[in-house]
């Protein structure tokens, strides 16, 4: 089945990366660097799925390496917003309200990440950095 097309900010293009953390829950084997396609399931707390947009954090001053501050057993991925979109999602700027250089550069992925469409991203995303990498 293919996902409805979902309205999106266009202040975040579709060639933008989507920068997500994933938790050592979701981090499967050291050997082969896999993960886990639960890493882009639906947050119980607002069913929004956290991403920093990597252009907004270069324009920021910041890194890749910024997002990780605090997260040191966390892994990285990029995904492409297309294909966030292409899997019927939409992506918004919500600003973070840590205090961190980052804030600006936060984004939600949002609507109901199905089996099939997390798996979807996960096949859509490369790994950046593995927990101890950075």
């Amino acid at each position: 089945m293919v996902a409805e097309p979902q309205p999106h900010d266009a202040s975040v293009p579709d060639d933008a990366v989507l920068l997500r953390r994933i938790t050592p829950l979701h981090l499967l084997d050291p050997a082969t660097q896999t993960y886990s396609s639960a890493a882009f399931h639906d947050p119980p707390i607002n069913g929004s799925m956290s991403v920093f947009v990597r252009q907004r954090l270069i324009d920021l001053g910041a890194s890749d390496a910024d997002v990780m501050i605090g997260y040191d057993d966390h892994g990285l991925v990029a995904i492409p917003a297309r294909v966030a979109r292409d899997c019927g999602f939409e992506v918004l700027w919500v600003p973070g309200s840590d205090g961190r250089i980052t804030d600006g550069a936060h984004a939600e992925v949002v609507c109901k990440k199905t089996g099939s469409r997390r798996h979807r991203l996960q096949r859509g995303s490369d790994l950046l950095i593995w927990p101890g990498s950075i």
